[in-house]
Protein backbone atom coordinates (compact mmCIF):
# COMPACT_ATOMS: atom_id res chain seq x y z
CA UNK A 1 0.00 0.00 0.00
CA UNK A 2 3.38 2.48 1.19
CA UNK A 3 4.48 1.57 -2.86
CA UNK A 4 1.47 2.42 -4.19
CA UNK A 5 0.71 5.69 -2.62
CA UNK A 6 4.51 6.68 -2.97
CA UNK A 7 4.24 6.08 -7.07
CA UNK A 8 0.75 7.79 -6.97
CA UNK A 9 2.43 11.12 -5.45
CA UNK A 10 5.68 11.09 -7.59
CA UNK A 11 3.23 10.65 -10.95
CA UNK A 12 1.15 13.80 -9.87
CA UNK A 13 4.88 15.83 -8.47
CA UNK A 14 5.37 14.93 -12.31
CA UNK A 15 2.41 16.08 -13.56
CA UNK A 16 1.84 18.71 -11.71
CA UNK A 17 5.50 19.97 -13.11
CA UNK A 18 4.97 19.75 -16.74
CA UNK A 19 1.50 20.88 -16.90
CA UNK A 20 2.54 24.47 -15.16
CA UNK A 21 5.65 24.42 -17.35
CA UNK A 22 3.59 23.82 -20.31
CA UNK A 23 1.73 26.73 -19.49
CA UNK A 24 4.32 28.39 -19.15
CA UNK A 25 6.21 27.27 -22.31
CA UNK A 26 3.12 27.93 -24.47
CA UNK A 27 3.15 31.36 -23.49
CA UNK A 28 6.64 31.74 -24.55
CA UNK A 29 6.37 30.41 -27.58
CA UNK A 30 3.42 32.13 -28.32
CA UNK A 31 5.11 35.39 -27.50
CA UNK A 32 8.35 34.27 -29.58
CA UNK A 33 6.10 33.23 -32.91
CA UNK A 34 4.15 36.63 -32.48
CA UNK A 35 7.75 38.71 -32.87
CA UNK A 36 9.63 36.44 -35.45
CA UNK A 37 6.44 37.71 -37.36
CA UNK A 38 7.73 41.37 -36.68
CA UNK A 39 11.22 40.48 -37.84
CA UNK A 40 9.76 39.03 -41.08
CA UNK A 41 7.65 42.15 -41.76
CA UNK A 42 10.24 44.69 -40.73
CA UNK A 43 12.52 43.04 -42.58
CA UNK A 44 10.54 43.32 -45.99
CA UNK A 45 10.09 46.94 -45.03
CA UNK A 46 13.88 47.17 -44.59
CA UNK A 47 15.05 45.38 -47.55
CA UNK A 48 12.18 48.09 -49.42
CA UNK A 49 14.74 50.86 -48.27
CA UNK A 50 17.82 49.83 -48.69
CA UNK A 51 16.85 49.55 -52.60
CA UNK A 52 17.35 53.57 -52.11
CA UNK A 53 21.49 54.27 -52.65
CA UNK A 54 21.45 57.17 -49.84
CA UNK A 55 20.56 56.85 -45.96
CA UNK A 56 16.94 58.17 -45.33
CA UNK A 57 15.14 58.75 -41.79
CA UNK A 58 12.75 56.10 -42.86
CA UNK A 59 15.82 53.67 -43.21
CA UNK A 60 17.03 54.30 -39.97
CA UNK A 61 13.43 54.05 -38.25
CA UNK A 62 12.59 50.45 -40.01
CA UNK A 63 16.29 49.61 -38.56
CA UNK A 64 15.23 51.05 -34.69
CA UNK A 65 12.30 48.62 -35.21
CA UNK A 66 14.25 45.61 -36.53
CA UNK A 67 16.86 46.18 -33.72
CA UNK A 68 14.41 46.28 -30.83
CA UNK A 69 12.59 43.47 -32.11
CA UNK A 70 15.95 41.47 -32.35
CA UNK A 71 16.23 42.06 -28.62
CA UNK A 72 12.92 41.17 -27.51
CA UNK A 73 14.16 38.01 -29.43
CA UNK A 74 16.82 37.68 -27.35
CA UNK A 75 15.33 38.25 -24.35
CA UNK A 76 12.04 35.92 -25.12
CA UNK A 77 15.43 32.89 -26.03
CA UNK A 78 17.52 33.77 -22.60
CA UNK A 79 13.83 33.48 -20.89
CA UNK A 80 13.60 30.17 -23.15
CA UNK A 81 17.29 28.69 -21.83
CA UNK A 82 16.17 29.33 -18.00
CA UNK A 83 12.88 27.61 -18.59
CA UNK A 84 14.26 24.52 -20.06
CA UNK A 85 17.46 24.88 -17.73
CA UNK A 86 14.00 24.54 -14.44
CA UNK A 87 12.77 21.81 -16.55
CA UNK A 88 16.14 19.83 -16.62
CA UNK A 89 16.43 20.57 -13.13
CA UNK A 90 12.97 18.80 -12.72
CA UNK A 91 13.21 16.28 -14.77
CA UNK A 92 16.45 15.21 -13.26
CA UNK A 93 14.81 14.98 -9.74
CA UNK A 94 12.42 13.04 -11.50
CA UNK A 95 14.21 10.70 -12.71
CA UNK A 96 16.71 9.82 -9.88
CA UNK A 97 14.13 9.12 -7.87
CA UNK A 98 12.25 7.17 -10.42
CA UNK A 99 15.67 5.52 -11.20
CA UNK A 100 15.83 4.74 -6.87
CA UNK A 101 11.91 3.38 -7.26
CA UNK A 102 12.85 1.29 -9.65
CA UNK A 103 15.93 -0.43 -7.86
CA UNK A 104 13.59 -0.68 -4.70
CA UNK A 105 10.88 -2.74 -6.30
CA UNK A 106 13.23 -4.76 -7.91
CA UNK A 107 15.56 -5.28 -4.92
CA UNK A 108 12.11 -6.45 -3.17
CA UNK A 109 10.59 -8.72 -5.60
CA UNK A 110 13.99 -10.26 -5.74
CA UNK A 111 13.78 -10.78 -2.42
CA UNK A 112 10.00 -11.69 -2.60
CA UNK A 113 11.31 -14.60 -5.59
CA UNK A 114 13.95 -15.85 -3.07
CA UNK A 115 11.47 -16.43 -0.07
CA UNK A 116 9.11 -18.05 -2.49
CA UNK A 117 11.71 -20.33 -3.62
CA UNK A 118 12.20 -21.67 -0.26
CA UNK A 119 8.13 -22.58 -0.28
CA UNK A 120 7.71 -23.43 -4.05
CA UNK A 121 5.88 -26.20 -5.48
CA UNK A 122 2.00 -27.22 -4.84
CA UNK A 123 3.30 -29.42 -2.36
CA UNK A 124 4.53 -27.13 0.04
CA UNK A 125 1.49 -25.06 -0.30
CA UNK A 126 -0.77 -27.69 0.13
CA UNK A 127 1.14 -28.78 3.16
CA UNK A 128 1.01 -25.07 4.85
CA UNK A 129 -2.68 -25.22 4.27
CA UNK A 130 -3.57 -28.81 5.52
CA UNK A 131 -1.19 -27.92 8.39
CA UNK A 132 -3.81 -25.64 9.95
CA UNK A 133 -5.13 -26.31 13.37
CA UNK A 134 -8.56 -25.10 12.30
CA UNK A 135 -11.08 -24.54 9.58
CA UNK A 136 -10.73 -20.68 10.16
CA UNK A 137 -6.84 -21.41 10.23
CA UNK A 138 -6.79 -23.11 7.13
CA UNK A 139 -8.84 -20.00 5.38
CA UNK A 140 -6.24 -17.89 6.59
CA UNK A 141 -3.45 -19.56 5.56
CA UNK A 142 -5.20 -19.95 1.98
CA UNK A 143 -6.19 -16.14 1.70
CA UNK A 144 -2.52 -15.25 2.61
CA UNK A 145 -1.19 -17.54 -0.67
CA UNK A 146 -3.54 -15.67 -2.72
CA UNK A 147 -2.44 -12.29 -1.38
CA UNK A 148 1.14 -13.30 -1.74
CA UNK A 149 0.41 -14.12 -5.64
CA UNK A 150 -1.14 -10.80 -6.08
CA UNK A 151 1.35 -8.91 -4.38
CA UNK A 152 3.75 -10.59 -6.76
CA UNK A 153 2.34 -9.57 -9.72
CA UNK A 154 1.42 -6.21 -8.62
CA UNK A 155 5.23 -5.40 -7.61
CA UNK A 156 5.88 -6.59 -11.53
CA UNK A 157 2.79 -4.06 -12.48
CA UNK A 158 4.85 -1.21 -10.71
CA UNK A 159 8.05 -1.95 -12.22
CA UNK A 160 7.02 -2.07 -15.42
CA UNK A 161 4.72 1.32 -15.05
CA UNK A 162 7.88 2.96 -13.36
CA UNK A 163 10.51 1.61 -15.88
CA UNK A 164 7.75 3.21 -18.62
CA UNK A 165 7.48 6.20 -16.81
CA UNK A 166 11.86 6.47 -16.30
CA UNK A 167 12.12 5.76 -20.14
CA UNK A 168 9.70 8.68 -20.73
CA UNK A 169 11.52 11.68 -18.46
CA UNK A 170 14.87 10.01 -20.24
CA UNK A 171 13.63 10.61 -23.48
CA UNK A 172 12.87 13.94 -22.73
CA UNK A 173 15.50 14.46 -20.78
CA UNK A 174 17.12 14.15 -23.80
CA UNK A 175 14.78 16.28 -26.14
CA UNK A 176 15.20 19.06 -23.59
CA UNK A 177 19.49 19.09 -23.83
CA UNK A 178 19.09 18.80 -27.63
CA UNK A 179 17.00 22.17 -27.47
CA UNK A 180 19.44 24.00 -25.46
CA UNK A 181 21.87 23.30 -28.32
CA UNK A 182 19.66 24.34 -31.01
CA UNK A 183 18.05 27.36 -28.88
CA UNK A 184 21.98 28.52 -27.66
CA UNK A 185 22.92 27.98 -31.47
CA UNK A 186 19.89 30.15 -32.26
CA UNK A 187 20.76 32.77 -29.95
CA UNK A 188 24.67 33.05 -31.26
CA UNK A 189 23.28 33.85 -34.83
CA UNK A 190 20.69 36.21 -33.44
CA UNK A 191 23.09 38.36 -31.38
CA UNK A 192 25.47 38.25 -34.39
CA UNK A 193 22.30 39.64 -36.69
CA UNK A 194 21.77 42.47 -33.96
CA UNK A 195 25.34 43.45 -33.93
CA UNK A 196 25.21 43.80 -37.76
CA UNK A 197 22.03 46.01 -37.41
CA UNK A 198 23.21 48.47 -34.89
CA UNK A 199 26.52 48.66 -37.00
CA UNK A 200 24.25 49.44 -40.04
CA UNK A 201 22.47 52.07 -37.50
CA UNK A 202 25.32 53.85 -37.03
CA UNK A 203 26.45 53.70 -40.47
CA UNK A 204 23.02 55.10 -41.25
CA UNK A 205 23.36 57.98 -38.74
CA UNK A 206 26.76 59.08 -40.09
CA UNK A 207 25.26 59.32 -43.33
CA UNK A 208 22.57 61.73 -42.44
CA UNK A 209 24.40 64.07 -39.83
CA UNK A 210 26.73 64.82 -42.75
CA UNK A 211 23.46 66.18 -44.58
CA UNK A 212 22.18 67.93 -41.64
CA UNK A 213 21.56 71.59 -43.92
CA UNK A 214 19.39 68.74 -46.27
CA UNK A 215 17.66 67.03 -43.38
CA UNK A 216 16.50 70.77 -41.99
CA UNK A 217 15.17 71.56 -45.33
CA UNK A 218 13.36 68.32 -45.08
CA UNK A 219 11.91 68.64 -41.59
CA UNK A 220 10.64 72.51 -42.49
CA UNK A 221 9.10 71.26 -45.68
CA UNK A 222 7.25 68.42 -44.07
CA UNK A 223 6.03 70.36 -40.76
CA UNK A 224 4.51 73.02 -43.01
CA UNK A 225 2.65 70.19 -44.69
CA UNK A 226 1.50 68.97 -41.65
CA UNK A 227 0.18 72.53 -40.95
CA UNK A 228 -1.74 73.16 -43.81
CA UNK A 229 -2.90 69.94 -43.34
CA UNK A 230 -3.94 70.88 -39.60
CA UNK A 231 -5.69 73.91 -40.86
CA UNK A 232 -7.61 72.08 -43.34
CA UNK A 233 -8.87 69.41 -40.62
CA UNK A 234 -9.57 72.20 -38.55
CA UNK A 235 -11.10 73.85 -41.22
CA UNK A 236 -13.23 71.27 -42.36
CA UNK A 237 -13.90 69.93 -39.21
CA UNK A 238 -14.87 73.40 -38.04
CA UNK A 239 -17.84 73.98 -40.76
CA UNK A 240 -18.95 70.48 -40.02
CA UNK A 241 -19.76 71.52 -36.31
CA UNK A 242 -21.29 74.73 -37.68
CA UNK A 243 -23.68 72.65 -40.44
CA UNK A 244 -24.32 70.55 -37.52
CA UNK A 245 -25.38 73.03 -35.30
CA UNK A 246 -27.35 74.56 -38.03
CA UNK A 247 -29.01 71.70 -38.82
CA UNK A 248 -29.78 71.19 -35.03
CA UNK A 249 -31.14 74.94 -34.75
CA UNK A 250 -33.43 74.36 -37.76
CA UNK A 251 -34.67 71.70 -36.09
CA UNK A 252 -35.32 73.22 -32.64
CA UNK A 253 -37.25 75.85 -34.89
CA UNK A 254 -39.15 73.43 -36.46
CA UNK A 255 -39.98 71.94 -32.95
CA UNK A 256 -40.75 75.18 -31.37
CA UNK A 257 -43.26 75.87 -34.39
CA UNK A 258 -44.86 72.98 -34.11
CA UNK A 259 -45.68 73.41 -30.39
CA UNK A 260 -47.23 77.01 -31.17
CA UNK A 261 -49.09 75.24 -33.68
CA UNK A 262 -50.73 72.18 -30.96
CA UNK A 263 -50.96 75.25 -28.39
CA UNK A 264 -52.81 77.32 -31.22
CA UNK A 265 -55.42 74.29 -32.03
CA UNK A 266 -55.90 73.61 -28.30
CA UNK A 267 -57.10 77.16 -27.59
CA UNK A 268 -59.46 77.08 -30.36
CA UNK A 269 -60.36 73.80 -29.14
CA UNK A 270 -61.52 74.94 -25.58
CA UNK A 271 -62.93 77.99 -27.27
CA UNK A 272 -64.88 76.17 -29.56
CA UNK A 273 -65.94 73.86 -26.19
CA UNK A 274 -66.69 77.11 -24.15
CA UNK A 275 -68.94 77.83 -27.36
CA UNK A 276 -70.79 74.67 -28.20
CA UNK A 277 -71.43 74.66 -23.96
CA UNK A 278 -73.39 78.13 -24.42
CA UNK A 279 -75.42 77.18 -27.29
CA UNK A 280 -76.28 74.22 -25.03
CA UNK A 281 -77.77 76.59 -22.04
CA UNK A 282 -79.61 78.33 -24.68
CA UNK A 283 -81.38 75.79 -26.35
CA UNK A 284 -84.70 74.48 -24.62
CA UNK A 285 -85.32 70.86 -26.11
CA UNK A 286 -82.58 68.49 -26.45
CA UNK A 287 -83.99 66.78 -29.43
CA UNK A 288 -83.87 69.73 -31.70
CA UNK A 289 -79.86 70.05 -30.89
CA UNK A 290 -77.91 70.61 -33.88
CA UNK A 291 -75.86 68.09 -34.97
CA UNK A 292 -72.61 69.46 -34.58
CA UNK A 293 -73.32 69.71 -30.60
CA UNK A 294 -73.99 66.08 -30.53
CA UNK A 295 -70.31 65.12 -30.15
CA UNK A 296 -68.55 67.65 -27.46
CA UNK A 297 -64.40 68.44 -28.68
CA UNK A 298 -62.18 67.80 -25.78
CA UNK A 299 -58.49 69.07 -25.66
CA UNK A 300 -57.31 65.11 -26.35
CA UNK A 301 -58.74 64.80 -29.66
CA UNK A 302 -56.18 67.97 -30.97
CA UNK A 303 -53.54 65.64 -33.00
CA UNK A 304 -50.95 67.22 -34.54
CA UNK A 305 -48.96 64.99 -37.15
CA UNK A 306 -45.14 64.95 -36.65
CA UNK A 307 -43.46 67.66 -39.28
CA UNK A 308 -40.83 65.70 -40.92
CA UNK A 309 -38.66 67.85 -42.63
CA UNK A 310 -34.91 68.04 -44.68
CA UNK A 311 -33.55 69.22 -41.53
CA UNK A 312 -34.39 66.28 -38.90
CA UNK A 313 -33.65 63.49 -41.26
CA UNK A 314 -30.11 64.98 -42.32
CA UNK A 315 -29.83 65.49 -38.40
CA UNK A 316 -30.37 62.25 -37.36
CA UNK A 317 -28.03 60.61 -40.40
CA UNK A 318 -25.52 63.05 -38.61
CA UNK A 319 -25.71 61.61 -35.21
CA UNK A 320 -26.24 58.11 -35.93
CA UNK A 321 -23.39 57.21 -38.51
CA UNK A 322 -20.18 55.94 -36.39
CA UNK A 323 -21.69 57.03 -33.63
CA UNK A 324 -20.12 54.45 -31.33
CA UNK A 325 -16.55 55.10 -31.79
CA UNK A 326 -15.94 56.48 -28.60
CA UNK A 327 -16.93 52.85 -26.94
CA UNK A 328 -14.05 50.82 -29.10
CA UNK A 329 -10.87 52.39 -27.78
CA UNK A 330 -7.74 50.26 -28.21
CA UNK A 331 -10.17 48.21 -30.15
CA UNK A 332 -9.98 49.32 -33.90
CA UNK A 333 -7.99 47.67 -36.29
CA UNK A 334 -4.93 49.50 -38.45
CA UNK A 335 -5.35 50.72 -41.18
CA UNK A 336 -2.82 48.51 -43.15
CA UNK A 337 -2.86 44.72 -42.64
CA UNK A 338 1.12 45.07 -41.73
CA UNK A 339 3.78 47.38 -40.53
CA UNK A 340 5.00 49.28 -37.57
CA UNK A 341 4.75 52.67 -35.67
CA UNK A 342 7.86 54.60 -37.34
CA UNK A 343 7.32 57.88 -35.71
CA UNK A 344 4.96 58.44 -32.47
CA UNK A 345 2.47 61.01 -31.90
CA UNK A 346 2.92 64.04 -29.85
CA UNK A 347 6.50 65.98 -29.38
CA UNK A 348 9.91 64.26 -29.97
CA UNK A 349 13.48 64.59 -30.34
CA UNK A 350 14.44 64.09 -33.95
CA UNK A 351 16.39 60.54 -34.29
CA UNK A 352 19.50 62.14 -35.71
CA UNK A 353 19.85 66.13 -35.22
CA UNK A 354 20.62 66.97 -31.37
CA UNK A 355 17.97 70.08 -30.30
CA UNK A 356 15.54 69.82 -33.30
CA UNK A 357 11.91 68.73 -31.88
CA UNK A 358 9.18 67.54 -34.22
CA UNK A 359 5.48 67.20 -33.53
CA UNK A 360 3.32 64.70 -34.96
CA UNK A 361 -0.44 65.29 -35.15
CA UNK A 362 -1.12 61.20 -35.63
CA UNK A 363 1.58 58.22 -35.96
CA UNK A 364 3.61 57.79 -38.96
CA UNK A 365 3.18 53.60 -40.19
CA UNK A 366 5.62 51.86 -42.24
CA UNK A 367 4.07 49.13 -44.34
CA UNK A 368 4.76 47.53 -47.29
CA UNK A 369 4.98 48.80 -51.34
CA UNK A 370 1.06 49.54 -52.60
CA UNK A 371 -0.26 48.08 -49.40
CA UNK A 372 -3.90 48.96 -48.99
CA UNK A 373 -5.20 51.48 -46.75
CA UNK A 374 -8.83 50.83 -44.85
CA UNK A 375 -11.33 52.82 -43.01
CA UNK A 376 -10.58 51.52 -38.96
CA UNK A 377 -14.51 52.27 -38.40
CA UNK A 378 -18.02 52.77 -40.51
CA UNK A 379 -18.61 56.39 -41.07
CA UNK A 380 -19.04 59.34 -43.78
CA UNK A 381 -16.05 60.12 -46.38
CA UNK A 382 -16.12 63.82 -45.30
CA UNK A 383 -13.14 64.75 -47.20
CA UNK A 384 -10.94 64.24 -49.99
CA UNK A 385 -7.80 66.79 -50.73
CA UNK A 386 -4.59 67.14 -51.67
CA UNK A 387 -1.40 68.50 -49.65
CA UNK A 388 2.50 68.72 -51.33
CA UNK A 389 4.42 66.30 -49.60
CA UNK A 390 1.03 64.61 -48.31
CA UNK A 391 -0.12 63.03 -51.26
CA UNK A 392 -3.37 62.76 -51.35
CA UNK A 393 -5.32 62.87 -48.07
CA UNK A 394 -8.71 61.10 -47.16
CA UNK A 395 -10.80 62.57 -43.54
CA UNK A 396 -13.80 59.99 -42.16
CA UNK A 397 -16.10 60.84 -39.81
CA UNK A 398 -16.95 58.90 -37.03
CA UNK A 399 -20.22 61.20 -35.33
CA UNK A 400 -18.50 63.23 -33.34
CA UNK A 401 -14.60 61.72 -34.05
CA UNK A 402 -13.07 61.80 -37.14
CA UNK A 403 -9.72 59.65 -38.50
CA UNK A 404 -7.73 61.15 -40.90
CA UNK A 405 -5.72 59.13 -43.59
CA UNK A 406 -2.57 61.02 -45.08
CA UNK A 407 0.28 59.73 -47.96
CA UNK A 408 -2.37 58.01 -50.12
CA UNK A 409 -1.21 57.60 -53.91
CA UNK A 410 -4.53 56.64 -54.87
CA UNK A 411 -7.66 57.12 -53.78
CA UNK A 412 -11.12 54.88 -54.23
CA UNK A 413 -13.85 56.67 -52.47
CA UNK A 414 -15.32 59.85 -52.82
CA UNK A 415 -16.57 62.55 -50.56
CA UNK A 416 -20.17 61.85 -49.17
CA UNK A 417 -19.71 58.19 -49.73
CA UNK A 418 -20.63 56.09 -46.45
CA UNK A 419 -18.00 53.34 -45.85
CA UNK A 420 -17.89 50.19 -43.46
CA UNK A 421 -15.09 48.88 -41.22
CA UNK A 422 -12.18 47.55 -42.95
CA UNK A 423 -13.53 49.03 -46.45
CA UNK A 424 -10.39 49.87 -48.70
CA UNK A 425 -10.28 53.61 -49.51
CA UNK A 426 -6.79 53.85 -51.13
CA UNK A 427 -3.39 52.70 -51.32
CA UNK A 428 -0.33 53.83 -49.47
CA UNK A 429 2.30 56.36 -51.23
CA UNK A 430 6.30 55.07 -51.30
CA UNK A 431 8.88 58.24 -51.43
CA UNK A 432 12.19 57.60 -52.01
CA UNK A 433 11.76 54.11 -51.11
CA UNK A 434 9.97 54.09 -48.16
CA UNK A 435 6.36 53.53 -48.00
CA UNK A 436 4.50 55.06 -44.97
CA UNK A 437 1.21 56.51 -44.06
CA UNK A 438 0.12 59.37 -41.52
CA UNK A 439 -3.09 58.37 -39.54
CA UNK A 440 -4.65 60.58 -36.79
CA UNK A 441 -7.72 60.64 -34.66
CA UNK A 442 -9.51 64.05 -34.01
CA UNK A 443 -12.33 64.37 -31.40
CA UNK A 444 -14.01 67.29 -32.36
CA UNK A 445 -10.95 69.70 -33.19
CA UNK A 446 -8.74 68.20 -30.79
CA UNK A 447 -6.03 65.61 -31.78
CA UNK A 448 -6.04 62.66 -29.95
CA UNK A 449 -2.96 59.72 -29.60
CA UNK A 450 -3.92 56.78 -32.36
CA UNK A 451 -2.50 54.54 -30.47
CA UNK A 452 -4.83 54.61 -27.39
CA UNK A 453 -7.33 53.36 -30.33
CA UNK A 454 -5.92 50.78 -32.43
CA UNK A 455 -5.83 47.31 -31.33
CA UNK A 456 -2.18 46.07 -29.88
CA UNK A 457 -0.13 43.99 -32.03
Amino acid sequence: MKVCCLLFLILLSAWTNVSAQTLSRNQLEKEKKANLEKINITQKILDQTRTQKTSSVGELQALNKQISSQEEQLYLMEQDLGLIETELKSLNTETSQLEGKVSTLRKEYANMLYQASKTSGRINQLSFILSSKSFNELVMRYKYIQQYGDNRKQQVEQIKQISDELSVRQNQLTDKKTSQVTIKQQKLTEAQQLSKLKSEKSRVVNDLSKKENQLRSEIAATQQSVSKLSQRISSVIQREIARQNKIRGEVRREEARREEIRREEIRRAEARKKEINNEKSIISAPVEVAPIIKKEITTAEVIIPPIKTAATKEIRSVTLTGANFAANQRRIPWPVKSGFISEKFGVKNHPVLKGVRIDNNGVNIQTSARAAVHAVFEGTIMDITEIPGLNRVVAIQHGEFFTIYANLQQVLVSSGQQVSMNQTIGTAATVKGITEINFQVWKSINRLNPELWLVRK
